[in-house]
């Protein structure tokens, strides 16, 4: 094995000066290079030590430089990142406010990729597993959407994104989508649901929220006015609540951009809103009283309203399409639905059937009045 070369240069990188960390040797006749960029000439001389011991350590027991496996920084992001969320006010600081699901994906991908050494994985792999989950059923036996599958590869591009930040891989087989032309997560193959809440299924299914199902009138009713996702709405305190303004004030922990936001409320959402107040139990701080679901009383409201093919989280989709029938602008529109990105918000909008048909009818107006002229120019 050739002799290790290690340097510890300063460049620029993004405008910025930088101290790069570059580690090359050779073992086995194969070239290994490691690179990692630090803040300090410090912090880059002993990075350099560190991968000079771990040479040496892997000499001793035949591991190789750079052969950390899969599992092993999946563990480490997993300690760093998958933890409950840490807030310093309403500003969260790390971790995540909900780990069942990157969890259970993280489950997934160790499955696939856990002995792997980092090295070892590229496009080729992750296709495979792509293809691999594409065509296996969920615990329910459906077909597996395009949406579950992209979020699985994002964690896995998250951590290997982690891997690179700590100069145990140079890069990850993601960066190479701009390069074949085929992305391993395509976004735009999302399936973008259409479905809205109709002005007589509000009617019926308000009607059916009495008795043990009441606590769910209050809920769709400022959903479906103020176009606040599910957890937003759980987590909503009376704190929040300015009824004398008759507003909303959502704090940044609250919200899935962790951005805080602020909402007016409409005149039914002011009264149903004052009428939860003045019967909500002493010490009672969620507006809503529900701390885990109501989803059996969600279905049960539904079935009894006659209502199929609806979820809960359509009435932001229908809060979206109402104000975008109204007129208001695209700015104002995704200000009050919390969205960070356009292509955020054009996930739920859809043009509606009587939108489409005033179109045609319009092509419809203008083809009569072009036919006058297109018949004198045949005549002459």
């Amino acid at each position: 094995m050739r002799k290790p070369k290690g340097t510890a240069k300063k460049i620029l990188f993004r405008g910025k000066p930088k101290y790069q960390a570059r580690f090359i040797c050779t073992k086995d006749g194969k070239r290994i290079e490691m690179k990692r960029l630090f803040d300090s000439a410090h912090d880059a001389r002993m990075q350099l030590a560190e991968w000079q011991m771990e040479l040496r350590n892997g000499q001793e027991s035949g591991k190789v430089l750079g052969g950390k496996t899969f599992a092993e920084a999946a563990d480490e992001y997993a300690k760093l990142h998958l933890i409950p969320a840490v807030y310093i006010g309403n500003e969260k600081i790390a971790g995540r406010d909900s780990l069942a699901t990157p969890k259970a994906y993280l489950k997934i991908l160790l499955s696939h990729f856990g002995k792997f050494q980092l090295r070892h994985i590229n496009r080729r792999m992750i296709g495979e597993f792509k293809l691999i989950r594409a065509t296996t059923p969920t615990v329910h036996n459906k077909q597996r959407s395009v949406r579950s599958l992209n979020m699985e590869l994002e964690l896995l591009r998250t951590i290997l994104n982690y891997c690179v930040a700590n100069g145990w891989m140079d890069k990850t087989p993601f960066m190479g989508s701009n390069l074949t032309g085929h992305k391993l997560i395509e976004k735009s193959k999302e399936n973008r649901r259409e479905r809205v809440l109709t002005d007589d299924e509000e009617q019926r299914l308000l009607a059916v929220c009495i008795g043990e199902r009441s606590h769910l009138r209050g809920l769709i009713i400022v959903a479906v006015d103020t176009g606040m996702r599910r957890g937003e709405l759980l987590k909503l305190e009376w704190g929040n609540v300015d009824l004398v303004a008759r507003m909303l004030l959502l704090p940044a922990r609250i919200t899935k951009t962790k951005k805080s936001r602020t909402l007016a409320l409409t005149r039914r959402a002011f009264d149903e809103l004052s009428r939860l107040q003045a019967s909500c139990p002493i010490g009672q701080d969620l507006v809503f009283g529900i701390r885990d679901n109501f989803k059996r009383a969600w279905g049960t409201a539904k079935r009894m309203a006659g209502i199929e093919g609806l979820n809960f989280y359509d009435l932001r989709h229908s809060f979206i399409t109402r104000a975008n029938e109204s007129g208001l602008s695209r700015d104002v529109v995704t200000k009050a639905s919390g969205h960070t990105t356009l292509d955020a918000y054009e996930r739920y909008v859809h043009a509606p059937d009587h939108i489409l048909r005033l179109i045609a009818d319009s092509l419809d107006a203008r083809q009569e009045r072009q036919q006058p002229k297109l018949d004198s120019i045949l005549i002459n």
